[in-house]
């Protein structure tokens, strides 16, 4: 007999956060050794504006490109996806 556990949008999320985090800080520590005392700009910004990206065209792929999918699953509206589409 299989016991199926399902969870709920919020305790995936809540699950998967850490791992994200994990893999920030790991990169970003990574960087901070590449540049070794180099100015970095506007780091923040930049890791920013990166996993946002990463988030968007990971979430369009999953949902085969339909923007109004996309964008709920992002929790942002349609029109700000399509600019953040546009701006790439």
């Amino acid at each position: 007999m299989t016991c199926k556990i399902t969870l709920s949008r919020e305790q995936m999320l809540d699950e998967l956060a850490p791992t994200i985090g994990e893999t920030v800080r790991y990169r970003v520590q990574r960087t901070l050794d590449a540049l070794q005392g180099d100015s970095m700009g506007s780091l923040l910004e930049r890791v920013v504006a990166q996993a946002e990206q990463a988030a968007i065209d990971a979430v369009m792929a999953h949902v085969g490109g339909n923007q109004s999918l996309a964008a709920e699953h992002l929790g942002i509206s349609r029109a700000t996806l399509i600019r953040k589409l546009r701006a790439t």
